[in-house]
């Protein structure tokens, strides 16, 4: 039984504890601190990938007890219902940049939103051009990769792979659970929402089929020159309209 009477932290530590890591970071930059801003930045760095992967395992784990308890179409189905918290948000915010600064300025605007939003999910990505697209190179993807890899935090998790080809699985079979959603989230819905081009981004190698394999994502500079051969893999023609 704790029975010392005096306070275990002071004021100044309580404060501490209160802020967020950008707010330290920034106090500490403000007052010339540059080793306490680093060491704030290193702690903020390693506790990142505990609270993210933790996450991560948790769905993986969540969707592959409904595949084994409800059978495949059930856990697709939620899996699809599940993504759609976010994806009509995101799918507004590419419809505006496009709408409001035309095609290539709002692209280049949300490919900057796109390598915000990979540089928080943790993996390790590499960025290149050609004359047509912008190329995500993903070794691993955050997530998905880093679980085939057992680079999460807790190890190897005890995943499923949705066994038949359909829509969902870019017509693939033995796609990894979590992966799924990659294909509701980042292709279908968004195109169902804002037709054709308004895939957030093109999974050209749709999931890592083996460890160590990496995840290559297309931005086409001009949505119309999407290759027809990915939206047939998603059930669509090139004018969104299903073809199966």
């Amino acid at each position: 039984m704790v029975t010392d009477s005096k306070p275990w932290f002071s004021e100044e530590k309580l404060e501490e504890f209160s802020s967020g890591y950008r707010d330290l970071i920034v106090e500490a930059l403000d007052t010339g601190d540059i080793e306490k801003a680093r060491s704030w930045i290193d702690r903020s760095h390693e506790m990142r990938y505990i609270v993210h992967d933790n996450f991560v395992q948790a769905i993986s784990i969540f969707f592959a007890h409904l595949y084994r308890r409800f059978g495949e179409d059930e856990a697709i189905h939620v899996m699809q219902e599940a993504v759609m918290g976010f994806v009509p948000k995101w799918a507004s915010i590419k419809k505006e940049l496009t709408d409001t600064q035309g095609i290539k300025a709002g692209t280049i605007a949300w490919i900057e939103f796109v390598a915000d939003t990979w540089r928080k999910h943790y993996g390790n990505f590499t960025v290149d051009e050609d004359d047509e697209k912008i190329i995500f190179s993903h070794d691993p993807c955050g997530s998905g990769g880093r679980l085939m890899a057992a680079e999460m935090a807790g190890g190897p998790v005890d995943c499923e792979t949705i066994r038949k080809a359909g829509p969902w699985t870019w017509s693939e079979e033995n796609v990894p659970i979590y992966c799924v959603h990659c294909c509701w989230a980042h292709e279908i819905i968004p195109v169902s929402i804002a037709g054709p081009g308004a895939q957030f981004w093109i999974h050209a190698t749709p999931f890592p089929k083996n460890p160590g394999d990496p995840c290559v994502h297309y931005i086409y500079k001009n949505p119309e020159d999407i290759p027809e051969r990915y939206y047939h893999r998603l059930g669509l023609d090139k004018s969104g309209k299903k073809n199966r």
